[in-house]
This record gives C-alpha cells, structure tokens and sequence, in this order.
C-alpha cells in the first residue's frame, strides 16, 4: 500500500493541482531520481532512460503503478520492517521536494502571465494607480480605502523606492503572500485578482473608473433571504465576479465561507468533498465558481444538483447555504436537477443597473462642474 501510495504522488509531482496521468513518464522519474542519486546534470538524462528501461516492462517507455511496485520489490530485495520504510521514506522525501519545487515553478508561471495581464500600458512596471485599482476592486475598497492598502503595500515592496512594482517585486509579494496556500487555494486567488484586472480593463475601455460597482453585498441580501440549505443560490453571467461580496455577506451572517475554482476533474471531486465535508456536515456556506463554459461544466453541474437534492432529504444544517456561479447568460440551458429549486440572480442584469445609476451621477457631476466653470467665467 506504501509503494502504490509513492506511485500516485510522484504521478502528480510535476503538476500537483490536477490528477497525474497514470503513469510515472520519463521527465518525472529523472526529476525525482537525479537529486535522489546524485546524478549529475550532464548524466541525468542517461542515468533516467537505463532506469527507465529496468522498470517499463511493457515497453510503452513509461511505468505503470504495477511495473513500479516491482521496481520497489527489486530495489528493497528481502528489506523488511524498519530498512523497508526507511528506503519508501527517502524515496518519498525526493518526491516530496520535487513536488514543491514544480509547484513553484507553475506559481511562477502563472503569476508571470498575471503580471503581463495587470500592466496594461506594457511599460514594464505596475503603477501605483494600475495596483490601486485592482487592490480596490478585489478587496471591494472604498476608493480611499483601496488607496491607503496599496500605499502601505507598496511601501513594502517597492525596494528601489520607484514608485513601481516590477516583475521580480511583485513575484516576491505574491509567492510570500501565497507560500502556505494550498495549490487550489493559490488558483482560486490567482482567478479572482485576474478577473479583477480584466474587468476594470474592460470597464475603463467603456468609460467606467474603478469608483463603479458591478454588484454590491446588497444585492445578495434577496436571493439569501428566499434560499435555504436545500434552495442553492444560482448566479449566472460574465464579467462580473461576486466572490468578495459573497465573502462579505458570510462575515455579516456569521457564518464561514470555503470558495471553489471549478476548472478540473480534480478541483470538481475537491469541491463536492468540502460540499459534504464542510457545507452538509458543518454549515459552512460553499462557493463554487465554474472556469469553463457551460458545455464543459454540465456534468459536474448535474451531480452537483443530484447530490443537493439528495442530502435535502436528509436533515441540513440550518445555517448552510450553496451558492454556485456559473459563466453564462442562458440560465435556461443549465441543468433542471439543479435550476428547479435554485434561487437565480443575473448578474449582468444587476451590473446593467448599476451601470446606469453610475453614469447618471457622471451626467449630474459633469454638468455641475460646466455650471461652476460657466458662473465664474
């Protein structure tokens, strides 16, 4: 049983967040191997593929989880007890610190592609405006809010005092700030600051400055109230991401919130364990937001539905809610299973609403400014 475990966490260790492929392939047992050996780094390669050529019986030039229990019955030859841990414990260890660093290195790439994303002017840098912008939008900040935690952020992090955030500074903020989270958590935040950044891109391209709302905590207050531990809220459209608000309407209920990136079959099966883990069992709210469309996220959706009206049969915790956001605008189209009994809100509806209150005022202050300008003139 130790060695099948071993199996499946060296099949993950070059990519943690998603289920490995099933096989040990050749990149991943010279990664763990090489450091366990001490192969050097002009020998490695050779050193893998002979090793590889002794546990790939098949011939399909990758090992399966029955070729490598052999390869550990080889290894360990008439090893028992206390030699036979100790030699699964080391292996174990490189799998371990190979797993971590890969990790980093998707972190990396994947904070790089933000950092690209977030400098929208391409000049290299984030600019104290660029990051106080998304600082207010992903923290739903007051304006002078979002300003002082930029400020004391920036103060931080910004070593050559420029004013700016270059790549490497804002990789060390982010990488700090993230090294005790869990891959799924580290995705689920690196999701949100991204739509924070594509969604005031998108609203400035249309004249909207960061003081624009697209959803208010005030506006999860009604389909809360008419939902109950068997009634999931059902939120659906683009461009709007209500995960701070929904955060916030928790704090205000007293309740705890676990949030959900829905992109993989790995992330689905996380996301129903905590729905039963921690929504059924322990009436927590559950968060789930969905990546993909809505053809990719049918299925998952049709579980989910089978399994909340099945635990609904059952006694709910009081204080649990569902709440579930889903990237479309044709709500009809989503599963019945789940649709019948949800509670819905389109959110495109409700940014269209605060999109014409918010140019109103813009209409109102312009014209008291061409006022003021025309009385002193």
């Amino acid at each position: 049983m130790e060695a099948k475990t071993l199996f499946h966490l060296w099949d993950m260790s070059s990519n943690i967040s998603e289920d490995g492929s099933g096989y040990i392939e050749m990149a991943e047992l010279r990664d763990v191997l090489a450091p366990y050996y001490g192969w050097s780094e002009e020998e490695k390669d050779a050193c893998a593929r002979g090793m590889l050529s002794k546990m790939d019986t098949s011939g399909d030039m990758r090992v399966d989880v029955e070729e490598f229990q052999q390869f550990i019955t080889n290894q360990t030859g008439n090893k028992r007890g206390k030699e036979f841990d100790q030699f699964v414990a080391h292996l174990r260890e490189s799998v371990s610190k190979e797993t971590q660093n890969k990790e980093r290195e998707r972190r990396v790439r994947s904070l790089r592609r933000l950092f690209r994303r977030w400098d929208a002017d391409l000049s290299g840098f984030i600019d104290a405006k660029e990051f106080r912008d998304v600082i207010t939008r992903y923290n739903d900040y007051s304006v002078a809010q979002g300003k002082a935690h930029a400020q004391v952020i920036l103060t931080e992090r910004d070593h050559d005092r420029d004013g700016l955030l270059n790549q490497e500074e804002f990789l060390e903020l982010l990488l700090g700030h993230c090294h005790r989270q869990a891959p799924e958590d580290f995705d689920f935040l690196s999701y949100r600051i991204s739509r924070s950044v594509e969604d005031l891109q998108a609203e400035s391209s249309r004249g909207l400055t960061v003081e624009f709302r697209p959803v208010t905590v005030d506006d999860l207050e009604a389909p809360w109230e008419l939902s109950n531990p068997s009634r999931p809220i059902l939120l659906h459209g683009r461009g709007v991401d209500p995960s701070k608000q929904i955060e916030t309407l928790a704090e205000r209920k007293g309740v705890r919130l676990r949030g959900n990136l829905i992109r993989h079959e790995k992330s689905e099966r996380s996301a129903l364990d905590d729905l039963v883990r921690w929504g059924f069992g322990r009436g927590h709210w559950i968060y789930f937001t969905l990546e993909y469309d809505l053809a990719e996220s049918e299925r998952f959706l049709r579980r989910l539905g089978v399994l909340v009206q099945q635990q609904a049969l059952h006694t709910l915790h009081r204080k649990f809610r569902l709440w579930v956001m889903v990237p479309t605008n044709r709500y009809i189209m989503l599963p019945l299973v789940l649709r019948q009994h949800a509670v819905p809100l389109d959110l495109e509806v409700v940014r269209a609403a605060h999109e014409a209150t918010f140019r109103e005022k813009q209409r109102e202050a312009e014209a008291e400014r061409q006022h003021a300008i025309a009385a002193r003139t």
